[in-house]
């Protein structure tokens, strides 16, 4: 769910030889600082060359630019109300990412200048007026997966900040190849119980630093640790099969 505000004005395409498209125009109108006048925003993007996608992009309001690099741009802008309490508007501009790894560029304008406020990951964002943006980040730890985070807007550093979440959910459905020991808690090194290899489990929730719980249907669980894609020594894939990782 979003929060359009403003109005698209244009698209304008320019087709290359081979039919694809070589730069795109997106113009857009709105009340960006919220001083009563609508402010014409211009959005531009290149595709440097005929086999690439589009990845450069130009933001221009009045004598005001803004340059940046994305990979793999929509080649659309709009314009959002990320904090409906503050006196701002801001430029959202997505993009496909690397590996589908999607994300949105969001910018803000203020008293002549284009910002950068955060570039925040994923494809089904939502923003209701709030401060925040929900969406789906990827987590770091042991394999791909990706868990529910917010981002919110920092009146201080005047950039979008994740919240912090101190445990994260996985929910990665797994096979044992071998016996794991499990730590009743996470930094606790004593094993206190173990799974067997063969049995079917659920990795669940993590830090996204070390430490990882898992469970199984019959109720047995416990927490292991992860360190450099290891598990008590071995590949992580060695010890878990079916575990998402992607490129």
């Amino acid at each position: 769910m979003w929060v359009w505000i403003g109005l698209l004005v244009s698209i304008i395409s320019t087709i290359g030889m081979t039919g694809s498209v070589k730069s795109k125009v997106v113009r857009l109108q709105g009340d960006l600082d919220r001083d009563g006048h609508l402010d014409p925003v211009t959005v531009s993007f290149e595709r440097p060359d005929q086999h690439g996608g589009l990845h450069h992009f130009k933001v221009q309001i009045g004598r005001a630019v803004y340059e940046g690099k994305g990979e793999h741009l929509h080649g659309e802008a709009t314009i959002v109300d990320i904090d409906s309490t503050d006196q701002s508007l801001e430029i959202a501009v997505p993009q496909w990412g690397p590996s589908d790894d999607d994300a949105v560029y969001f910018l803000r304008y203020s008293k002549g200048r284009i910002w950068l406020i955060g570039i925040v990951p994923g494809a089904e964002l939502s923003i209701d007026g709030s401060g925040t943006v929900r969406t789906s980040c990827r987590g770091r730890l042991l394999c791909t997966w990706f868990y529910p985070c917010v981002y919110r807007w920092s009146q201080e550093a005047q950039v979008l900040v994740e919240e912090p979440q101190v445990f994260k959910p996985m929910h990665v459905e797994v096979t044992l190849l071998r016996d794991l020991s499990l730590c009743s808690e996470p930094l606790q090194w004593r094993s206190s119980t173990s799974v067997k290899a063969g049995t079917r489990a659920t990795i669940d929730l993590t830090d996204d630093r070390r430490w990882c719980r898992i469970h199984t249907a019959q109720g047995e669980g416990g927490w292991f640790s992860v360190e450099g894609g290891w598990v008590q020594g071995v590949d992580a894939r060695e010890m878990f099969e079916d575990l998402p990782i992607a490129d």
